[in-house]
């Protein structure tokens, strides 16, 4: 399970600058410095990032092959080190032999954690599927009119269409509480203590959770830290596009017609005072033509989609959004995944 945990920043001050984070070293969840930087040292001379090895430059460490090829790592479970106060508190209550154990119980706490994200990430687009399939036709349009500036937008609708706060909530104290069973089988937070869960903000490559551990007065125990999730492969999006479309289009042609009626309906009648009426129709009247004009665009989309196979959208999906993340080699999850190895 791709994982990784972060020391969160105290604060944003107020001219926007994020404090010095709680522990040592440093460490910034999406990129920066690699060791600590003392108060009177140049940033200039601070460590930069080389990765390790030419098979892992341009990969991410979710992948099962690339693990098989790197030494040492092949069927590891956890990579890199926990933060060092939760080291630090093993070491009060453990005996020096028995601590490894307690790390890679801890460490299994926030795989489950992020096992319990995974699978609820797996739900995004759940009723969404007139969202999916006016994406999918806007998209078409795009990629026919030459429009790699609309294309371009529609990617980042894409990413901004999976999972969200909404996806997740449900599920966050089914999560936390993973880590704070752990924790207190541990010894090292009390009976009557918790460990919150909650969602920061997603970005195109994951999504970020805050972990809270908190006493029965709401003091925090320990220095919250940051869970990050690396999205599912964006092959797995392009597989459902595929799924929806066929349905759509090829199995149920009739029911895609009037879901898109129904909803554009909705949408017009929603925003009936805010479209142009030069002649003064009547509101009714004006919808019904808004409608009829939308409607064109998505028969054609419907008679053009209908004689494809599932594989020929996926793979028109497929191509669609490695055209985007195939030559982006020098995004920072490729040096988070290296510096963690």
């Amino acid at each position: 399970m791709e994982v990784k945990i972060f020391n969160a920043p105290l604060s944003v001050q107020k001219d926007g600058a994020f404090n010095r984070f709680y522990n040592r070293p440093l460490n910034r969840p999406f990129g920066g410095l690699l060791k600590t930087v003392e108060k009177n040292e140049s940033l200039s001379n601070t460590l930069g990032f080389e990765g390790l090895t030419k098979t892992a430059r341009g990969h991410i460490f979710i992948e099962p092959a690339l693990l098989g090829e790197i030494a040492g790592v092949k069927n590891a479970d956890i990579v890199g080190e926990p933060p060092a106060e939760f080291v630090l508190a093993l070491k009060e209550v453990h005996p020096k032999e028995n601590i490894s154990a307690e790390i890679k119980n801890i460490m299994k706490s926030f795989t489950l954690a992020a096992g319990v994200l995974r699978e609820a990430e797996k739900h995004s687009f759940d009723g969404r599927d007139f969202e999916t399939l006016q994406f999918a036709r806007m998209l078409d349009e795009a990629v026919s009119d030459g429009n790699s500036f609309g294309a371009q937008n529609l990617f980042q609708k894409l990413l901004r269409m999976q999972a969200t706060r909404q996806t997740f909530s449900p599920v966050l104290d089914d999560a936390a509480s993973h880590i704070g069973k752990a924790f207190k089988e541990a010894g090292i937070l009390p009976e009557n203590a918790s460990v919150n869960l909650d969602f920061l903000s997603e970005g195109g490559r994951g999504y970020a959770f805050k972990v809270s551990f908190l006493d029965n007065e709401g003091e925090k125990l320990y220095h919250d830290k940051i869970l990050k999730l690396y999205r599912s492969p964006l092959s797995s999006v392009a597989e459902h596009l595929a799924k929806t479309v066929y349905e759509y289009t090829s199995e149920k042609p009739d029911e895609y017609l009037k879901l898109n009626k129904d909803r554009l309906t909705q949408y017009y009648e929603a925003n009936a005072n805010y479209l142009p009426n030069y002649y003064n129709l009547p509101k009714k009247t004006l919808i019904e033509i808004k409608v009829d004009d939308a409607m064109l665009s998505v028969e054609y989309f419907l008679r053009k989609q209908k004689n494809k196979t599932e594989e020929e959208l996926f793979r028109e999906y497929s191509d669609f959004v490695n055209e985007f993340v195939g030559g982006d080699t020098y995004h920072g999850v490729f040096a988070e995944a290296n510096s963690s190895m």
